[in-house]
């Protein structure tokens, strides 16, 4: 992983992600930890705790805030368009890229059960190398099975991404 925590790359070649600053609660109150996927609750982020409606409000902790940090601004990653995160699913699988995912459990994502997508599958690590052409002489088979993980590369709905609320 990369020193963003969860954040792996961005897929139309930015070098890092779009950190902003977020209005957090005292550490003691309620601690955070990098990569924590989070929600604005109308005045300061939490850590999202459920799958519900998400529309522009949620974002990923970029630094961890502890018992005896102040309230106050902390930095945050803003998922944009080419983002690609991972998370841990909530039982290995391989999904194809473009799978919805849905929030399960603090920093899971499942594609079993869930009313609202949190974002979609990205991974291209779980496919085999290109299949090789027999029509032109290549003998060697890369065959067509799927790896199943238990992590998973996946890009944020943009709609549910604090993106969409400021960049609107």
């Amino acid at each position: 992983m990369s020193n963003f925590a969860t954040w792996m790359r961005n897929d139309l070649g930015r070098s890092g992600p779009e950190i902003m600053p977020g209005l957090f609660q005292a550490g003691g109150t309620l601690a955070i930890a990098a990569g924590d996927i989070i929600s604005h609750d109308g005045t300061t982020w939490t850590i999202l705790d459920a799958d519900e409606a998400m529309a522009g409000d949620v974002a990923v902790a970029a630094c961890d805030i502890l018992s005896g940090d102040k309230a106050g601004y902390y930095p945050i990653i803003v998922p944009t368009f080419g983002d690609v995160f991972e998370y841990a699913l909530d039982a290995a699988d391989d999904l194809a890229l473009g799978t919805e995912l849905y929030y399960s459990a603090k920093n899971v994502v499942t594609d079993t059960t869930g009313s609202n997508v949190i974002g979609y599958a990205a991974d291209e690590q779980i496919y085999p190398p290109y299949q090789h052409f027999l029509s032109r002489g290549d003998i060697g088979d890369a065959g067509s099975t799927l790896k199943a993980r238990s992590y998973i590369q996946f890009k944020f709905k943009q709609s549910v991404s604090y993106y969409a609320a400021y960049s609107a």
